[in-house]
Parts: C-alpha cells; sequence; structure tokens
C-alpha cells in the first residue's frame, strides 16, 4: 500500500516538484501491480486529501485561514479524520479487496470529483 495525495491525480498550487512525486506513487503502484500481480501480490494506493493530522493541526494554529484554504477543497466541505483514511487502508489490505490492485483510491471528501 502505498500514500499518494490528490496532487497526484490533480494539479496543485504546491509546486511541481511534490506534484511529480505524487503522479509518480501513483505510477510506481500500478507498474509494481502489473509486475507483481501474477504472484497474488496486490499494490494499491490511497489517493488522500486534507486530513487532521498533528501536522495539520500545527500548520493551523500557526495560520488559522488555512482552515478555509483545506475545507474549500472537498466537496464534503470537512477534513478526514485519521480514522476515515484508516478504514480505507484496511480495506484495500483485506480479502474483501481481494480483486483491488493498481488502484489509486480517492479518500479525499470529492477533491479529485470536480
Amino acid at each position: 500500500m502505498n500514500t499518494a495525495s490528490t496532487a497526484g491525480v490533480v494539479a496543485t498550487v504546491a509546486g511541481a516538484p511534490y506534484v511529480a512525486a505524487k503522479h509518480a506513487v501513483i505510477g510506481m503502484t500500478k507498474a509494481a501491480a502489473a509486475q507483481y500481480g501474477d504472484r497474488g501480490i496486490r499494490v494499491n494506493s490511497l489517493v488522500v486529501g486534507s486530513t487532521r493530522t498533528e501536522l495539520i493541526d500545527g500548520a493551523l494554529e500557526a495560520h488559522p485561514h488555512l482552515q478555509d484554504v483545506f475545507v474549500s477543497r472537498q466537496i464534503q466541505k470537512r477534513m478526514a479524520a485519521p480514522e476515515e483514511v484508516a478504514h480505507a487502508a484496511l480495506w484495500l489490505s483485506s480479502p474483501r479487496a481481494s480483486f483491488v490492485t493498481g488502484a489509486a483510491m480517492a479518500v479525499d471528501g470529492g477533491r479529485t470529483a470536480v
């Protein structure tokens, strides 16, 4: 399981190096899935949107206006709880997702839907 971000699917003003790196994570995921799929190895990535983490909370304390920036990007108009991302990762890692490989699964509050 790899972790990308919405910058791996849509451009962002965060900068070309970050966007390129996240696109590379998704490409690497697909290549690894193709290379190892015949051995029963599944490889997927999570395309994660704005999530309430300690890092984000620290940034919001220093720059409260960023809350509006993060929230405005999501169709659901909120940030994810870490548990929501964890549930997606658990599902992708479980036997219930046994036929899922090479996927870039969005857990992003709808950011990549628009």
